[in-house]
């Protein structure tokens, strides 16, 4: 009986310790007009890092519910800035799962990708498909059916360091297992702020690490002797960062991209463009949180 009281007592001091005013909604979210949902959950990540799916600078967040009358599930992208969701919700007959936002396509603004997956009691597979959709209107860009014994998880990475990141998934069979490794068809450049491309010719450039955590290097080949020009943009075409180096002599050079860009530089897809009279290459980079 001692012994519960004196818990009791520490329990009612620690309580007292806190302030009851240290949190408050600062804002919420929700979906009125629905069917019983069975279960939900919800997940987004710090600002300027992989969660900005519509490129305005703010971690938005992935809202994610099932409705248990039909096993409907839906699939919302709520604005950080806004609070209201970007796009019209996703529906789906199966388990989902969103990625974080990435310049797949390399067209300037972010895209995500989805799986959806539905499980075939019968036949003992997942059957579903894999895509990649518009972080600005959630529209699908490409797709591809997969069907599997395993549930097909996806992740993308950049395997060939050439600043275009690569998605890839894994599947089996009774007999066999094969990862899918996809990259995009063909180069396309970064578009700058007024909708240009910045070179239509190409310079030898490749950045590494990348993705990085604290720093990467810019590697590229210097034409002639003269003047090169790094400049660092955003998914929305924004400069971030930009260099002028004069009076380089022609070969190899390394330039780490802490000398040109600000002190923080948030986690998130960037664009790095290396041009020398014209001709110049774009690379997408990404620093991780």
């Amino acid at each position: 009986m001692k012994s519960f009281k004196i818990a009791l007592l520490v329990i009612m001091f620690a309580g007292s310790l806190f302030a009851e005013d240290l949190f408050e909604v600062k804002w919420q979210y929700s979906v009125g007009g629905l069917d019983e949902v069975q279960f939900s959950y919800s997940y987004s990540y710090t600002p300027g890092g992989g969660y900005d799916y519509d490129g305005d600078g703010y971690a938005d967040l992935v809202f994610y519910y099932l409705l248990k009358a039909d096993q409907k599930y839906q699939t919302r992208i709520i604005s950080g800035a806004t609070h209201e969701p970007i796009f019209p919700a996703i529906n789906s007959l199966g388990t989902t799962s969103v990625s974080q936002a990435i310049d797949l396509d390399q067209d300037g603004t972010p895209d995500f990708l989805l799986s959806n997956f539905v499980y075939n009691s019968d036949l003992r597979i997942y059957e579903g498909a894999v895509q990649v959709r518009s972080g600005t209107d959630g529209k699908v860009k490409w797709s591809v059916n997969i069907s599997s014994i395993t549930y097909p998880s996806v992740s993308f990475a950049d395997f060939d360091r050439d600043g275009r990141p690569e998605f890839f998934f894994t599947t089996a069979t009774a007999n066999s297992a094969t990862v899918y490794v996809y990259g995009q068809v063909g180069e396309v450049g970064v578009r700058n702020a007024r909708g240009e491309t910045p070179h239509p010719t190409r310079m030898d450039m490749r950045a590494f690490p990348n993705p990085f955590n604290s720093n990467t290097f810019i590697e590229f080949e210097v034409v002639r002797d003269g003047t090169v020009e790094i400049t660092l943009f955003d998914t929305n075409g924004r400069m971030i960062a930009h260099r002028k180096m004069d009076n380089l002599k022609t070969g190899t050079m390394q330039v780490p991209l802490s000398s040109l860009s600000p002190a923080f530089l948030p986690s998130g897809a960037y664009f790095v463009d290396v041009s020398q009279d014209g001709s110049g290459t774009t690379r997408q980079i990404v620093k991780l949180p």
